[in-house]
């Protein structure tokens, strides 16, 4: 009689009476695979969200050349081209700054509000100042070294002396009105060379009460006339 005998149990771990058990399958998870193509299409996107946004940036805070103040200018003072200097910014339209190519338009005009070196002008800040008595008149006079002294500045407070007897002993002209015998307060404007180089002396732009003007002028034409500088505030 044969004796039916068992396979070799296969191998695998042992249990703890000894017997063997079956192996156990061992499961492995897929690998993803990473989507370069949607990779690339993402950073493309935030590429383009970047360019668009610098794009509204300078279109809406452009950069301009306008005007700023090369020195500081007193209220009233007459502008001059070395007054200005160009400055690059960025503005948004909404401050009404004066572009370097307006410059000529702005000499000759009178600052409306005291100006500080450094700052950019607007086109309020020009014009007829705010703040200017009214009754004056502004008036330019020649004057001859000796008339005026040498320090004399814009933007200082005159006083001018009309004289009853001018050079050589010769009498103001009548057509002036009566002759002061008080200073004329004054305020000093501008000072200028003048137009014929062969001159001597300073044109000086005065503003001084409109009941005055006329004998100041006629004063200054036969040379009757002394700017003296008074105290500030006087």
């Amino acid at each position: 009689m044969k004796t039916a005998t068992r396979p070799p149990p296969a191998a695998g771990r042992q249990s703890s009476n000894g017997t063997h058990r079956a192996p156990v399958p061992t499961v492995r998870a897929p690998r993803r695979r990473v989507q370069f193509p949607m990779v690339v299409l993402g950073l493309g996107l935030v590429v383009l969200m970047m360019l668009v946004a610098a794009v509204v940036y300078v279109h809406g805070t452009s950069r301009k050349s306008v005007i700023a103040m090369q020195r500081d200018v007193s209220a009233g003072q007459i502008l001059k081209a070395s007054d200005f200097q160009t400055v690059n910014v960025s503005t948004d339209g909404n401050v009404q700054l004066v572009l370097d190519t307006e410059e000529s338009g702005l000499v000759g005009r009178p600052a409306a509000v005291p100006l500080r070196a450094g700052s950019i002008l607007s086109r309020s800040q020009v014009g007829v100042p705010s703040g200017a008595a009214p009754g004056t008149v502004v008036i330019g006079l020649l004057c001859k070294p000796g008339q005026y002294p040498p320090s004399i500045m814009s933007g200082q407070r005159a006083g001018i002396y009309v004289s009853s007897v001018g050079p050589g002993g010769a009498a103001p002209a009548a057509s002036g009105g009566a002759i002061p015998t008080a200073a004329i307060p004054a305020t000093v404007l501008a000072v200028d060379q003048p137009p014929d180089l062969a001159s001597s002396g300073v044109v000086l732009t005065l503003s001084v009460p409109a009941d005055s003007a006329a004998a100041v002028a006629s004063a200054s034409r036969s040379g009757q006339i002394t700017i003296v500088l008074l105290p500030s505030g006087s």
